[in-house]
């Protein structure tokens, strides 16, 4: 599976619950076996190791450090069926997974909005993204069911309804995925050709114009960098 997949993957939930040993056939795989076999397959993508403990997590990558593939990021799960976190309590689980040192992400987001409730889900998952989005920690968030039909436990935890028709919640995200947090911006260069702009990360076109002349520049803004794009027009007639 890695191995076909392995160029469109950007990160990969190699182990669920990596503390012990799982079998395989008749025999057990430790986590670092498991996360050597993924690594054997060369992904251009990230390994995960994923649970619903935080302290499992931080002891896995422990465990691992020293005799297997490097970990890339931890992955926490967020089921929220019994009733949604507070910001404080986000936050709270979001710090001990980074105690293993790794990026961390959020594995599987269940907020539950049946259609009495859907305003409620709707503004939880506005208040649950939001803070998840901001802690340093945080790489991705990943929501679990899309739609009401067919979701785990039978639960309403769906961005869309069971007639596949968005929900509240859905629209929310897109506001937030779409417009809040992406960066439209423009305005005129300096006398040395540089303006400054401060964005969001992520993939953006960069465009310049000068008397009739005209340059776009695709690139994809990151912690890494760059901080600065360069975009060269074509020379005039």
């Amino acid at each position: 599976t890695v191995r076909r997949y392995r160029a469109g993957v950007a990160w990969w939930a190699v182990l669920y619950g990596p503390a012990e040993a799982v079998a395989v056939g008749e025999g057990r795989v430790s986590p670092a076996e498991g996360l050597a076999w993924s690594a054997g397959a060369s992904p251009t993508g990230g390994l995960l190791m994923v649970a619903d403990d935080a302290e499992a997590l931080v002891a896995a990558v422990r465990q691992v450090r020293d005799d297997g593939p490097a970990v890339a990021g931890v992955g926490l799960t967020a089921h929220q069926h019994e009733g949604v976190w507070s910001v404080e309590e986000l936050r709270k689980r979001i710090s001990r997974a980074a105690a293993a040192g790794r990026p961390v992400h959020i594995a599987a987001v269940t907020i539950v909005g049946d259609p009495e409730t859907e305003a409620e889900q709707a503004e939880a998952v506005r208040h649950f993204y939001t803070a998840a989005f901001a802690h340093p920690k945080v790489a991705s968030i990943t929501w679990w069911d899309l739609s009401d039909r067919f979701a785990w436990r039978n639960a309403p935890a769906g961005l869309l309804r069971a007639d596949l028709s968005p929900k509240p919640a859905y629209r929310v995200l897109d506001d937030l995925l779409n417009l809040r947090w992406r960066t439209n911006a423009a305005g005129r260069t300096d006398a040395d050709g540089a303006a400054r702009a401060r964005v969001f990360f992520g993939a953006y076109q960069v465009a310049a114009r000068a008397d009739g002349r005209q340059a776009t520049l695709q690139v994809h803004l990151g912690k890494g960098g760059p901080g600065t794009v360069e975009v060269t027009l074509p020379p005039g007639k």
